[in-house]
């Protein structure tokens, strides 16, 4: 199974206020719940049980578009994030 999305954060999402002031830049943990929520709406399989690695290799600021491939391999479901087709961040998640 692939399967691939498409998100934005908008600008006015309450968790930026804080993260940063004046120069907001999306929690990784928003990225991933993004992430994990569209694969369990998407293909109606197991729950995420856990993540095995995530790394994030740039900021991801309000507004930008960011496009996720996801690919299940036998170890899981791997993911990869991008803006403009600069990879913005990945990681492997477990199924229960």
């Amino acid at each position: 199974m692939s399967l691939n999305i498409s998100f934005c954060i908008d600008d006015q999402h309450p968790c930026l206020a804080g993260h940063f002031p004046h120069k907001p830049i999306v929690p990784g943990v928003l990225l991933l719940d993004r992430v994990i929520h569209a694969l369990e709406e998407k293909t109606g399989e197991g729950k995420v049980q856990g993540i095995k690695h995530v790394k994030f290799l740039q900021p991801v600021l309000p507004g930008q578009r960011i496009d996720v491939e996801m690919l299940n391999t036998p170890a899981g479901i791997r993911f990869k994030g991008h803006y403009r087709g600069e990879l913005v961040f990945n990681g492997e998640l477990f199924l229960s």
